[in-house]
């Protein structure tokens, strides 16, 4: 027989049988440069692939075809040998039966945990009656008055937020929304969190000791009752992922341009029942409803590198007028080199890019001209990236460095430095 129809006869393909041959396992006459196979050869796969199916490697295998080689399967030593390697391989196998028994209770106890969460009920939050008093008029200062309000245990749900001059804002399914959405062509909303999904190994590591850098910050900070603002979350979203180590007695204000970007997040941060209070604002260029100097700490988790994707001012120069005196920030930036190649791709793909894109000397002068002192420095870089969203303008091999900052300012007239309002030296 040719190797091709004991191929066919065995179901065994020609690349394994030629292995097995090469291993010793089979040993088939050759004439002409090709094998020709009898009933023996054909019987000796059919025994390899008997052994294989009781879990024996190629090695035991080549042991038992050598007791068969050389005895006739009567021989006192060869059947004890033989004997030995099956009770040993069925040891082997049991243990590994208790072992696949216990992944399997463990995989379907997982199961019934996330059906169990998926099924739970949870009650949506609306607007914190909190939050009421920051509510104002971007463009004239006053305070909004609400309309048509549907109030739930958890706040306002649905209604309208009122000013004389003219000024409106929706409150829908708990979200307040200015209207001022982005429209252009450049972005759109990452709805299934894939931008994590693509994550390349380097760059996780370096989210992940960024994240860790971020957190820890945080819980320097006397945050008790403070308000904390975080924006740009269709990029990255720091709190998110954090509100179980973060205090509860804060109001959160969490921002960004898609409406339903902040509804799909908060249905999952609804979902976790931390009983926090979270204000979502939908808004696209900062022109948010809030009082002057509201904000304790900001959060910029790459959410100054995402806003300057799409503006031509920094994101720390437009929340200039929502920063407390005494307030802080603790921040990340993505840096390239201002003429690499992938800089150039950036500003190709993304025409609406602003100066301060992927710079974070920009970054942090716009802080400092605002009083804030700012403490930074470099977490690590990669020069390879993942081939998706923004990563694709990235040339391999340019260096994209990532920072990690805090800033901070002081109260006029008051003495506390850093340390003193709460923040590491």
């Amino acid at each position: 027989m040719k190797i091709s129809k004991i191929s066919s006869q065995t179901g065994v393909s020609i690349n394994t049988i030629r292995y097995y041959i090469s291993l010793g396992l089979l040993n088939p006459a050759r004439r002409n440069n090709q094998y020709l196979f009898t009933k023996n050869d054909l019987d000796d796969i059919i025994q390899i692939q008997n052994l294989k199916n009781m879990r024996f490697s190629l090695k035991e295998i080549e042991t038992v075809i050598r007791f068969g080689r050389t005895s006739n399967w009567i021989e006192p030593d060869i059947l004890r040998k033989y004997s030995a390697m099956l009770r040993e391989k069925r040891e082997e196998l049991n243990r590994e039966q208790e072992s696949l028994q216990k992944a399997l209770s463990l995989v379907s106890g997982e199961l019934q945990r996330i059906s169990q969460s998926q099924s739970s009920s949870w009650e949506s939050a609306g607007v914190p009656l909190r939050a009421l008093p920051l509510l104002t008029c971007p463009l004239c200062g006053a305070r909004l008055h609400i309309e048509q309000a549907f109030f739930s245990q958890k706040g306002i749900m649905d209604g309208t937020l009122a000013c004389g001059c003219g000024y409106s804002a929706e409150i829908d399914c708990g979200i307040v929304k200015t209207g001022n959405v982005y429209t252009g062509a450049y972005d759109s909303p990452d709805l299934e969190r894939n931008l994590y999904n693509t994550l390349s190994s380097d760059f996780l590591k370096m989210y992940q000791q960024t994240s860790s850098y971020l957190l820890e910050s945080l819980q320097k900070i006397d945050l008790k009752d403070k308000v904390i603002l975080e924006g740009c979350i269709n990029g990255y979203f720091f709190l998110y992922n954090h509100f179980t180590e973060l205090p509860k007695d804060c109001l959160y204000i969490v921002v960004d341009k898609y409406p339903e970007m902040l509804l799909m997040y908060k249905q999952l941060i609804d979902q976790l029942g931390l009983e926090l209070n979270v204000l979502y604002i939908a808004d696209n260029d900062l022109d948010l409803p809030l009082a002057p100097q509201c904000v304790d700490v900001c959060v910029d988790f790459f959410n100054s590198g995402e806003w300057a994707f799409y503006h031509q001012e920094s994101f720390p120069s437009e929340m200039r007028r929502f920063m407390a005196p005494d307030s802080q920030v603790v921040g990340s930036l993505m840096e390239v080199g201002p003429f690499s190649k992938t800089m150039k791709n950036f500003y190709q793909k993304y025409p609406e890019s602003g100066p301060s894109l992927h710079q974070f000397q920009s970054i942090q002068e716009a802080w400092r001209a605002q009083s804030f002192q700012v403490q930074s420095e470099v977490l690590g870089a990669i020069r390879k990236t993942q081939n998706s969203f923004s990563f694709t303008c990235h040339v391999d091999g340019d260096e994209l460095r990532f920072y990690v900052y805090r800033a901070w300012r002081r109260k006029k007239g008051t003495e506390t430095d850093e340390k003193g309002s709460g923040a590491d030296d």
